[in-house]
């Protein structure tokens, strides 16, 4: 079985965040990565907003509508 667990190292005692279920007296491998977790990726949106550029729905429906316009509607 492998699960990850995020725990918070607190006075030499790991702490789950998160309820564990395993049974008592269980060994576990903990194992401590070099690079700390990847930040959740920006919406496009937010990106956008910080360099002046407004992307109207008409835009989209308008990307769409060119990014769609070949491919087969009927495929069998």
């Amino acid at each position: 079985m492998c699960l990850t667990i995020a725990a918070r190292y607190e006075n030499g005692v790991f702490l789950p965040l998160e309820h564990v279920v395993l049974p008592e007296h269980s060994y576990i491998r903990l194992v401590i990565p070099d690079a700390p977790a990847q930040k959740p990726r920006k919406q496009l949106k937010g990106i956008l907003n910080g360099l002046g550029i407004t992307v109207t729905e008409d835009d989209i429906r308008e990307l769409r509508s060119e990014m769609w316009k070949n491919f087969p509607r009927d495929i069998s």
